[in-house]
């Protein structure tokens, strides 16, 4: 049984802007959601709801500011808001001390994100990725 497949992507250099605006799309939803987080904490003293977080994205993605982010796949920011929460959550349960949760950076070396591969197609020498086709 195999449980996974481990493939190198070869991109083209328009694949590559695709998965790079992915990436960031990530970054930025994360960094957002710990932004709405911190925000929601000093004036209420509680914390937000991940659902909370994923249906206020939700709304800013129809602001004329934030209209880059329709080009992405629905799943990575909903992904980051899970990435997110579980990285709060794990935070209070190692520290009693309240260690809180860093921002992602640009700068990192690893850049990364998750999305819906129910629609991914693995051929011999191919991968056909849904995200990447348009």
């Amino acid at each position: 049984m195999i449980l996974a497949k481990k493939v190198r992507l070869i991109p083209t250099p328009e694949q590559e802007q695709v998965l790079r605006n992915h990436a960031g799309a990530a970054r930025f939803a994360y960094n957002y959601c710990k932004r709405m987080s911190d925000r929601y904490y000093k004036l209420f003293g509680k914390s937000v709801s991940q659902l909370a977080l994923q249906k206020r994205f939700t709304k800013i993605k129809k602001r004329k500011r934030y209209e880059w982010l329709k080009d992405i796949n629905a799943q990575v920011p909903k992904q980051a808001s899970k990435d997110f929460d579980t990285a709060r959550k794990n935070s209070f349960k190692k520290y009693k001390n309240g260690y809180h949760t860093s921002y992602k950076s640009k700068k990192d070396l690893i850049q990364g994100f998750y999305a819906n591969y129910e629609r991914l197609v693995i051929g011999k020498k191919v991968v056909h990725i849904s995200l990447l086709e348009k």
